[in-house]
């Protein structure tokens, strides 16, 4: 009996843990079959769910990446990279609306501007700066 027990709690295990696995699917390539667009997705009761995204420059480069809510929303932190790698972009979201800090960099990785969201607007002091990093400007929302 504690063997049929145990087989039981196996199987239930192993059916909720293949049911709640997260996949990586390439759903783009580029021209020379390399990624182009990875996108991380989850099964819950028989339906897919996007998790995350990631899109690849030709040159492998990672271009941007991703999270999203159980609605499809962006959520959490999304960032978008230059060709070279370097850093262009970072936001937060909270169910598609930027919301929280955000900074936009020149591709010699110095800060452009920053300041914050709420609820998708712009609000309090933003900063912005010269390509040496030099502030030149500040506005408030």
């Amino acid at each position: 009996m504690k063997k049929l027990s145990f087989l039981i709690i196996a199987v239930i295990v192993f059916v909720f843990h293949a049911c709640t696995e997260k996949q990586e699917i390439m759903e783009q390539t580029h021209e020379d079959g390399s990624p182009k667009t990875v996108v991380t997705y989850t099964t819950e009761n028989d339906q897919k769910i996007k998790l995350s995204t990631k899109q690849f420059y030709k040159n492998g480069q990672l271009e941007l990446q991703g999270s999203f809510d159980k609605d499809g929303k962006r959520h959490g932190a999304w960032i978008y990279n230059y060709k070279t790698g370097t850093r262009w972009s970072e936001a937060e979201y909270e169910h598609g609306l930027r919301e929280g800090e955000s900074a936009v960099y020149y591709e010699n990785g110095k800060l452009r501007y920053k300041g914050k969201y709420k609820e998708d607007k712009t609000v309090g002091k933003w900063f912005f700066y010269d390509e040496k990093g030099n502030l030149v400007k500040e506005l408030m929302y």
